[in-house]
């Protein structure tokens, strides 16, 4: 996934699975369950099923992201 500068990923669910994000390129922040967690490359965060979470990119280059989601979203 790639969020562009200064975008935001806005606060969502998955009620039915568990993700697992991984930062390929860029830096940026995921809000979630009320606290940030700073990405960066090689970060990885893990948001369980129906947790609140959104992510913003930081304004000077595109975030990307590996996301992973068990099971798979369809």
């Amino acid at each position: 996934m790639r969020i562009e500068p200064g975008c935001t990923l806005e606060a969502h669910t998955h009620q039915g699975s568990l993700e697992l994000h991984e930062v390929l390129r860029g830096a940026g922040r995921c809000s979630l369950g009320g606290r940030e967690v700073a990405y960066g490359p090689g970060v990885c965060g893990l948001i369980p099923a129906g947790t609140v979470h959104s992510v913003r990119a930081d304004a000077e280059e595109d975030l990307y992201l590996l996301a992973k989601f068990a099971p798979a979203l369809l």
